[in-house]
């Protein structure tokens, strides 16, 4: 089985339409933050319902959701989160909105013969964590590893990629796919094809995206905070 992940689309739109046409896969699994930050949101949530066989709520998803304040988030990025909402001014349909909010704060799948726990931001808090690889293994074994059945855990939130073993389970996360904060700038993915974990670039045509900003007049440090261009 060939098994996509996906995480923090963030309203943009154009590299998940490029890796849903270009990709081959069996199963798609979506961590998360499919809202905010991005012009598009609307658009990716319908995507998301549409192909998605698997999704948990983002912190981004719950706050627009639920219209509550956003958790996990920096207060440098809940000010841009909170201005860009007033910019974009979103409108996400019904069926759509209802759609995040079903969404479930994680998820336990048997995959492969794996048994494997998905959620956006970490296994002890599925929305408010912080986690990255170089915190060091006993941090991130305290957060991520509740459980020694699982294989592997997927997770999203820091948009930036990596795998680390801890024992007998992998901790992964895909990047993300809207606006990545890598050392590069293409928006990642994973795959997981006979166990094995891959991360995956994608590069896509900026145009849309940037006119859409431009034409909601926001501002270029936002612009060049979002894009990691700073």
């Amino acid at each position: 089985m060939r098994t996509l992940i996906i995480a923090d689309i963030h309203g943009n739109v154009a590299p998940l339409e490029k890796v849903l046409k270009e990709e081959t896969y069996d199963l798609l699994i979506c961590l998360g933050d499919m809202v905010d930050y991005g012009p598009f949101p609307n658009e990716v949530v319908q995507i998301i319902k549409e192909n998605a066989n698997l999704c948990v709520m983002g912190n981004h998803d719950y706050s627009v959701a639920f219209d509550k304040e956003c958790p996990g988030t920096t207060r440098e990025f809940k000010e841009i989160t909170y201005k860009l909402r007033e910019y974009f001014s979103y409108q996400i349909d019904s069926e759509n909105l209802q759609f995040i909010k079903s969404l479930p704060y994680f998820i336990e799948e048997d995959i492969d013969n794996s048994r494997i726990f998905a959620v956006h931001a970490s296994a002890k808090d599925p929305l408010g964590d912080y986690v990255t690889f170089d915190l060091g293994i006993e941090f991130i074994k305290e957060k991520m590893i509740i459980n020694d059945n699982y294989k592997k855990v997927l997770y999203g939130h820091t948009h930036r990629s990596g795998i680390i073993k801890i024992g007998d389970t992998e901790v992964i996360n895909p990047g993300s796919l809207g606006f990545p904060r890598e050392r590069h700038p293409f928006p990642t993915y994973g795959i997981i094809e006979n166990g094995k974990f891959e991360v995956k670039r994608v590069s896509y045509d900026r145009e849309k995206l940037l006119r859409e900003f431009k034409n909601f007049r926001i501002p270029d440090s936002i612009i060049t905070k979002l894009l990691g261009e700073e």
